[in-house]
């Protein structure tokens, strides 16, 4: 009896053991990808890829396929194959997540994560340029989701997709249809997007809209910060210079907003900018660039730099002194591609303009010289007999003079040639 109690006691033993190394493999998988999934917002929000996120994400699969080679069919299966998709996917290794949604879609139809997995696995197929796919399957997806969050993060996801090719209408609709959802945590986040479309649109009067219904919900502190930068804004937008000066200033002279001084200094600069005072505006830019750098706000101040040295001091060399600095100074900012394509312009157009003025030199110069092919045909036509008695050294010399006229000749028809090319 004592041995049947004992080996019972051994079983149950053994898979109580099996049953919490499993479940400490699954718990470590889940928690590696919280991390690294958090890391990965952040960075994006930071402009830098973070590696602790990356080798936390591949923690997260290390440990999710080792639940499914180790406890096939076990509880945790669809949770585990859900985790190597989503981390794949944060990576942004869009093919391996496609295909690991798909083999969770496949394996797992009965999963609670199914109608998740469906939104992000529309939105892989977005990233792959799939897109009619990822319409197919988030219009799909839509008919079978009831809950509001789920909802949300589908409207969003959807409205994300069209933002990013600029597709502002497309995305204003999705936005606008996430906003009106009470139960969605997304619903701030998408109220801000709302507002950067209506500025890029100018649509001032549909921001302060968003803005005010904003202002009437619990917001974090970055977003009161971001909510006081956006109303100024607006203000500058509207042309309302002074009354957003005053209170520029009057945050300016408050520790409390510390966090947003470079956002207020440059709508500061703008506002000079837009009142014709460029001597100001340059002057708060440069403080900008000096004061906060490698930020968002920075690498904004090194743009408008160059635009105001391109556009209206034509100052081409300082011009792309300033566009060169905004990819390096914040590498996520919105202006980065556009003044590394004007740092390329003005370079070519440098060294065009350089050589132009080298051969206008050259044209100057001999434009400016008497005419020796005549001179010599002169000299030629009194003596034509001259040649008859030269020694064989003389007639040596005489050749070699005849062609440095030729190519005296000649360089002047290149020279114009290059000229008119580089000038027009």
């Amino acid at each position: 009896m004592k041995k049947i109690f004992y080996l019972v006691f051994l079983v149950l033993f053994t898979l109580y053991f099996m049953g919490c190394a499993y479940y400490n493999t699954f718990y470590n998988a889940k928690k590696y990808y919280n991390s690294g999934k958090k890391i990965i917002i952040q960075s994006e929000e930071e402009g830098r890829l973070n590696q602790e996120a990356i080798n936390n994400l591949d923690k997260a699969i290390s440990k999710s396929k080792k639940v499914l080679l180790q406890y096939p069919g076990s509880r945790w299966s669809d949770d585990a194959q859900y985790l190597i998709a989503m981390s794949n996917f944060y990576k942004g290794n869009y093919e391996k997540a496609r295909d690991a949604f798909e083999d969770f879609l496949y394996e797992y139809p009965d999963s609670e994560f199914r109608k998740k997995a469906r939104i992000w696995y529309g939105k892989t197929l977005w990233n792959l340029d799939q897109r009619e796919a990822a319409r197919q399957e988030w219009k799909s997806a839509s008919q079978i989701i009831q809950s509001d969050e789920l909802m949300g993060e589908l409207y969003f996801l959807i409205g994300e997709a069209f933002f990013e090719n600029e597709r502002y209408d497309s995305a204003r609709t999705y936005y606008g249809k996430l906003a009106d959802i009470k139960g969605s945590e997304r619903k701030v986040e998408a109220l801000f997007t709302l507002v950067d479309i209506a500025i890029k649109t100018d649509k001032n009067e549909e921001a302060v809209q968003y803005l005010d219904r904003l202002s009437n919900m619990v917001l974090l502190p970055d977003q009161l910060d971001k909510l006081q930068v956006l109303q100024l804004e607006i203000y500058r937008k509207q042309g309302k210079y002074e009354q957003a000066k005053k209170i520029i200033n009057k945050k300016l002279n408050s520790e409390k907003n510390k966090n947003i001084w470079g956002a207020l200094e440059l709508q500061l600069a703008l506002i000079y900018k837009e009142e014709g005072n460029i001597d100001k505006c340059i002057s708060r830019l440069i403080n900008i660039t000096e004061n906060y750098q490698n930020t968002e706000e920075s690498a904004h101040a090194y743009y408008i730099l160059g635009e105001i040295n391109t556009f209206i001091l034509q100052n081409y060399e300082e011009a792309a002194k300033y566009y060169s600095n905004v990819p390096g100074e914040f590498q996520e900012s919105e202006f980065a591609d556009e003044a590394q394509k004007k740092y390329d312009i003005l370079t070519r157009f440098q060294e065009k303009n350089k050589k132009y003025n080298s051969t206008k030199k050259l044209i100057n110069a001999i434009e400016s010289e008497p005419d020796s092919s005549v001179a010599e045909s002169d000299t030629m036509a009194i003596s034509p007999t001259k040649g008859d008695s030269l020694s064989r050294e003389e007639v040596q010399k005489q050749d070699e003079e005849e062609k440095q006229i030729q190519t005296s000749n000649s360089d002047p028809l290149a020279s114009y040639k290059d000229y008119y090319r580089l000038k027009y």
